[in-house]
């Protein structure tokens, strides 16, 4: 009776402890390592030069007389004195805009070209250099001045019997520009001094 009593109490026992043991988990698979992806660097830029700033230096020809300039734009107006029997002034202007600036020598020529009533054959060119600076000139020994400022402009009188003497000196801060007007009989006596003043032109950085 004892050896029957103990056998359901052993397989209850066996039972409790089968049921406790867990089932074994799956083993977690190692991953793969994510591979990011590089975005592109781009190579830094040089940084850009910085300008060259060069000064235009001349000399004021003897007799020629700086008045006030009406625009900023302008570094210098001068006032030259007149031929004998002229009643009239000429005025020499000096223009510098920067590098890059104020238009080409051909373009400019041919505004100048335009502002005067006379065929552009009559036009006299030449170039020169003065310490290393290279000079374009343009002369319109007489014809009659439009002096407009502006196309189609009819509020200014045309002046009849004027000249040009013009000039376009190229420095490494950009051209300069020189121009004469005024009747051809000043024009005429002054252009020696007018090609001295251009023949000693330098810069200074």
């Amino acid at each position: 009776m004892l050896k029957n009593a103990c056998g359901p109490a052993v397989f209850w026992l066996f039972l409790a402890v089968a049921c406790q043991k867990k089932t074994p988990e799956p083993e977690a698979r190692p991953q793969s390592p994510q591979v990011q992806k590089s975005e592109p660097v781009e190579a830094p830029k040089p940084a850009a030069p910085p300008p060259i700033v060069t000064k235009l230096k001349w000399a004021d020809p003897p007799g020629w007389s700086r008045i006030a300039t009406p625009s900023p734009m302008r570094l210098a107006t001068y006032k030259l004195p007149r031929a004998p029997g002229v009643t009239e002034d000429a005025e020499m202007t000096i223009f510098h805009f920067g590098g890059g600036q104020g238009g080409s020598v051909e373009a400019n020529f041919d505004r100048w070209l335009g502002q005067f009533n006379v065929d552009k054959s009559a036009a006299q060119r030449s170039d020169r250099t003065a310490n290393g600076l290279s000079i374009h000139l343009l002369e319109i020994p007489k014809g009659t001045f439009k002096n407009t400022m502006k196309p189609g402009d009819t509020t200014t009188p045309s002046k009849e019997g004027f000249g040009l003497l013009g000039a376009v000196v190229e420095t490494p801060s950009g051209p300069y520009f020189f121009k004469i007007t005024g009747p051809a009989k000043t024009l005429e006596a002054a252009r020696p001094a007018f090609i001295t003043l251009l023949d000693g032109v330098s810069t200074t950085g």
